[in-house]
């Protein structure tokens, strides 16, 4: 992942996103998988919701703490 501007004075970053791929592949399979399980007239349930929000907050998560090291590294030079 790249973090570009068109700003003057900003420094272009390299993000690996192997991460962030890695937990969309494991939330994909195991979303198949619960959805496999429900009842045809089920369109999710807690297991899912409770799947989507650890999804939600490890990605945020992530984003946060890339953000960070890049405000470190600016702060560095």
């Amino acid at each position: 992942m790249a973090v570009t501007s068109n700003q003057p004075d900003f420094i272009p970053l390299l993000i690996n996103g192997r991460p962030l791929k890695s937990i969309n592949k494991f939330y994909n399979k195991r979303l198949a998988q619960l959805k496999s399980l429900l009842y045809a007239n089920l369109k999710s349930s807690r297991r899912i919701s409770t799947l989507t929000r650890c999804r939600l907050h490890k990605i945020h998560n992530y984003l946060h703490r890339a953000s960070c090291h890049k405000s470190e590294s600016v702060s560095r030079t």
